[in-house]
């Protein structure tokens, strides 16, 4: 939930899922951190016991590309990826080795299905270009960055940006 979120809306998202029988909390981690989200948390825990089983998308050991090409036609309604020299470089560099075996994650536009933000609505069809893979190896998945996209690091529970203050003598403190 933002702040700037009415009540009819959060009630229609609510009221969509009950309708759907899928559980719902309304997560306030964007205003109160990790403590706004422990609701949410909770109800997933729980659905986790109801007696629903996931099938995955791909199997973890299907080769990388295939792996891609699963999310890209079962979640996105493309027809597949290809990958930029760059990326195929990445793979065949030795970079990325023990990784392959990896869960992947796409990082793409938010702002279409496929990795061109001006496409819009539910394109069918299309082919994704994977630009670069990324190892997150200490959390066991390769990235595939699609199309131009912007990355950014994560941020601590509490950013250093808390610490910059103005000195008595008007100099800035707390930027090293």
């Amino acid at each position: 939930q933002f702040p700037d979120d009415c009540e009819a809306d959060l009630k229609a998202v609510a009221d969509f899922c009950a309708d759907r029988r899928v559980a719902a909390a309304r997560s306030l981690g964007f205003a109160e951190g990790g403590e706004g989200a422990e609701v949410l948390g909770e109800v997933t825990l729980q659905s986790l016991d109801g007696g629903r089983r996931s099938r995955p998308i791909y199997q973890i050991t299907d080769p990388l590309p295939d792996k891609i090409d699963a999310v890209v036609r079962g979640m996105y309604g493309g027809e597949g990826a290809e990958f930029s020299p760059e990326a195929m470089e990445e793979r065949s560099s030795g970079l990325l080795e023990g990784t392959e075996k990896f869960p992947v994650c796409l990082a793409k536009t938010p702002l279409s299905l496929t990795d061109d933000p001006k496409r819009l609505g539910r394109p069918r069809g299309f082919r994704v270009q994977v630009k670069a893979l990324v190892p997150a190896a200490g959390a066991g998945y390769l990235v595939a960055l699609l199309g131009k996209i912007e990355t950014m690091p994560g941020l601590p529970g509490e950013p250093k940006a808390f610490e910059i203050r103005l000195g008595a003598d008007g100099t800035v403190v707390g930027v090293s």
